[in-house]
């Protein structure tokens, strides 16, 4: 795949991808490489970002930073004055 369609490429992926439907990560060019970063919500998730791209972009060259954000609800009840 020629290298201006590739960051294009990722991002259809994982929009499209029924497994994914991403849309909040990046796709930036770094070194040689195409790095996809942002948070998602667990990693389960992130596993299957990463299981996805490595399905549609197999020769590699296309690496994950993606960090899990915990949104768990509030363990203890806010006391107001």
């Amino acid at each position: 795949m020629m290298d201006d369609y590739l960051d294009s490429a990722i991002r259809r992926v994982l929009a499209e991808d029924p497994r994914t439907a991403e849309l909040a990560v990046r796709v930036h060019r770094r070194q040689g490489h195409v790095l996809v970063q942002g948070e998602v919500e667990t990693p389960e998730r992130r596993a299957v970002i990463e299981r996805v791209l490595a399905e549609a972009f197999p020769d590699g060259g296309v690496r994950c930073d993606l960090g899990v954000t915990s949104a768990r609800a509030p363990q203890e009840i806010e006391k107001l004055p």
